[in-house]
């Protein structure tokens, strides 16, 4: 089984390649398994915004502030 890092990295590569569907998935298993960070979860909703899942990026916006009150790109 992979760890969570190498599932995030994984997310991101995804992300990266444009395959948005499964760098989704990824980073919902990075949020569900308690590991999530500021990070993680600005990403998270960046992908979820070019899925067009407005209220999944908005959530996942909230949470990365809540972790991280002066994350600046989560504000923005």
């Amino acid at each position: 089984m992979a760890s969570i890092d190498e599932i995030l990295a994984e997310a991101k590569a995804l992300h990266r390649a444009g395959r948005l569907p499964e760098a989704e998935s990824r980073y919902r298993q990075v949020s569900s398994s308690g590991a999530a960070t500021a990070e993680s979860c600005f990403l998270h909703a960046q992908c979820c915004q070019g899925l067009g899942a407005w209220d999944d990026a908005i959530a996942c916006l909230r949470q990365a502030v809540d972790m991280q009150p002066d994350h600046a790109d989560a504000h923005h």
